[in-house]
């Protein structure tokens, strides 16, 4: 947990609901919200990008590049600044379409 707070300090990310940690991370998301409404996930773990994946779909996840990740491939892949930005866009998509 103490990571994760150093990270999202790190990348000035404090505008958040809530977190949820441990390798059952998003099993845990998706029992609290419906997974239709999950448009990405940021992960620097491919394990957990994986995971991610299973629950949500292969176009949810982005696996952010890093020290961890070096030797891995991933669909989508991308720096941080990246993933911000599309994740963004994934999100004003989403409200769109919910809108339309």
């Amino acid at each position: 947990m103490a990571d994760t707070l150093f990270w999202l300090e790190h990348h000035a990310i404090s505008d958040f609901a809530g977190l949820v940690f441990d390798d059952g991370k998003y099993a845990r998301l998706a029992e609290q919200v419906d997974p239709e409404r999950v448009v990405a996930v940021l992960d620097d773990y491919h394990e957990m990008y994986d995971a991610a994946a299973e629950i949500f779909g292969d176009d949810v996840p982005i696996l952010i590049n890093g020290k961890y990740n070096r030797d891995v491939m991933r669909p989508t892949m991308m720096s941080m600044k990246s993933a911000v930005r599309d994740c963004l866009n994934r999100v004003n998509s989403w409200m769109s379409a919910a809108h339309a």
